[in-house]
């Protein structure tokens, strides 16, 4: 009789045995499948694979992982950070949860606990330069201007050709004030990649206020090359030519302003007062002659 009952106990096991395997098989399933709809940019229907997925197979690690990056994908920061959360409580050790949850935070501006998260991150990795670069940013939104050039120069010294850092450290260096080390950073972002407009056009902003009107040109220029249709660079060349004084280049520039930003939101401003600015130099200038 007991031995009876044990040999009903053992089927009872392996049934149930059994029937956890074929659970996470076809939690694994679903999990897949949302990794391909991500893969195809299917967020929504991703997210809805990865929770299937941890319906069939609660503490699926990998799962609560993707469902926070499909969520924060959404702009559904509040479940994302949840998501995250349930992440590093399933493995405290889990590098990406960590950095995924830092990252929720950092977007939604809750710096404090960024910080800390980020800093958990690089504790288990390290060399991780993407959480580097995230702690930068927080820095940066936190009002932590030296800690912010400290962590974006580490990433430097891993990465000296992400035109991007250089670009977030001349902002950061600028907010403190220190025109001089965003000039330089600016220069530097512009060189590693002569497409970067808005880089050029930030620098020739900071020349304008330092009074450099010439290098400010030079570096209008530069971002109207990059990008011929970044209209406000076209009205702060324009700008920069009064300023100097060179007034046939100011109302070439002028006019090119209002026919490339002819139509655009929010210039109507700028388009009205360089309408009201061509005749008067072109009537100059033929008093010139």
């Amino acid at each position: 009789m007991f031995r009876a009952k044990a040999i009903f106990t053992i089927l009872l096991l392996l049934i149930f045995a059994a029937n956890l395997v074929a659970q996470e098989n076809n939690a694994k399933a679903k999990y897949n499948e949302g990794i391909n709809l991500k893969q195809d940019g299917k967020h929504k229907e991703a997210e809805a694979a990865f929770k299937a997925a941890i319906t069939l197979f609660a503490n699926y690690i990998n799962a609560h992982l993707e469902l926070g990056n499909s969520q924060f994908a959404l702009k559904k920061y509040g479940e994302a950070e949840t998501s995250f959360q349930k992440v590093i409580t399933l493995d405290a050790g889990n590098a990406n949860g960590w950095y995924n949850l830092g990252m929720t935070q950092m977007t939604t501006k809750q710096y404090k606990s960024a910080v800390t998260s980020l800093l958990r991150a690089l504790e288990l990795k390290p060399n991780d330069l993407d959480a580097k670069k995230v702690l930068a940013e927080t820095y940066f939104g936190s009002d932590q201007h030296d800690k912010a050039i400290d962590m974006y120069k580490k990433c430097i010294a891993v990465d000296s050709n992400d035109a991007m850092t250089y670009f977030n450290l001349a902002k950061t260096y600028r907010a403190k004030g220190d025109l001089i080390g965003a000039e330089d950073a600016y220069m530097s972002a512009g060189q590693i990649d002569p497409n970067f407009a808005t880089a050029f056009f930030n620098l020739g902003n900071l020349l304008v206020d330092g009074q450099k009107l010439s290098g400010a040109i030079g570096a209008y220029k530069k971002a109207i090359k990059a990008d011929a249709r970044m209209y406000k660079a076209y009205y702060s060349l324009a700008r920069a030519y009064q300023k100097a004084e060179l007034y046939e280049e100011c109302l070439g520039a002028y006019k090119q302003f209002v026919q490339v930003a002819s139509g655009k939101k929010g210039m109507s401003g700028q388009i009205k007062q360089a309408k009201t600015l061509i005749p008067q130099i072109e009537e100059f200038l033929e008093q010139q002659e």
